[in-house]
């Protein structure tokens, strides 16, 4: 997974590349650090603290770390979880969409 077919350990760095960009565009990043944790969890409960459990670990966490690199810092990560104060029915916004 961190190294490329012809084992360059640099062909590692393109999915933390892609989830950089990912954090930088969209607000729905935490789907990429949700199905990292979901795979986490499956190479947890199917073979317990082996490798693959660690490496999914290991990269979960550099994801996390990665997603604070944002021009909002701490705010920008966490946006996702408050999205829906915006976008709630109890907006103003859609509020006067309805009327």
């Amino acid at each position: 997974m961190l190294t490329g077919a012809d084992g360059w350990a640099g062909a590692g760095c393109g999915p933390f590349a892609v989830h950089l960009v990912w954090v930088n565009v969209h607000i729905l990043f935490v789907m990429g650090l949700c199905l990292i944790g979901i795979f986490a969890l499956d190479a947890l409960v199917t073979e317990g603290f082996r490798s693959s459990f660690k490496l999914l670990a290991a990269v979960g966490m550099a994801s996390v770390l990665l997603s604070f690199v944002n021009p909002f810092g701490v705010a920008g990560f966490l946006e996702p979880f408050n999205i829906f104060k915006v976008y709630g029915t109890s907006s103003p916004r859609i509020k006067a969409c309805r009327s």
